[in-house]
């Protein structure tokens, strides 16, 4: 949800909670609220490669982490579109939408990625 926001534009509406946000002490949201930072994941298992990226600012690795290997079988919602509890959403990579957004990096080979929102990270309103 907070990529999301992050996507939609939303920033400044979660400024206001950015406190209670914080506190939640998880390395990826830090990230994005403000940058590099020494807290731990909170999902370690599915975002460890994303920090290893990111703290290398190799931006390159995180164009290609978002079009070959952001989406595999570990994941919780691998098999959401299987459900019958109406879980399925789509298997977008929004956390790395919103850091490449947020980052301003050119993401113009991944248009076509199949699990890339470009369009969502490119929105405006």
């Amino acid at each position: 949800m907070f990529s999301l926001s992050v996507l939609f534009n939303f920033e400044k509406e979660l400024s206001k909670i950015e406190s209670n946000l914080l506190e939640i002490d998880d390395w990826l949201i830090t990230y994005l609220l403000c940058g590099e930072n020494d807290k731990t994941l909170v999902y370690p298992e599915h975002y460890e490669s994303l920090r290893s990226i990111l703290k290398n600012n190799s931006f390159d690795s995180l164009l290609s982490y978002a079009e070959n290997d952001w989406f595999d079988e570990e994941l919780d919602c691998f098999f959401s579109h299987k459900s019958s509890e109406n879980l399925y959403y789509g298997y977008w990579c929004f956390e790395v939408a919103a850091i490449i957004k947020k980052l301003k990096i050119d993401d113009r080979k991944l248009a076509n990625a199949k699990f890339y929102p470009y369009d969502l990270a490119h929105f405006q309103n």
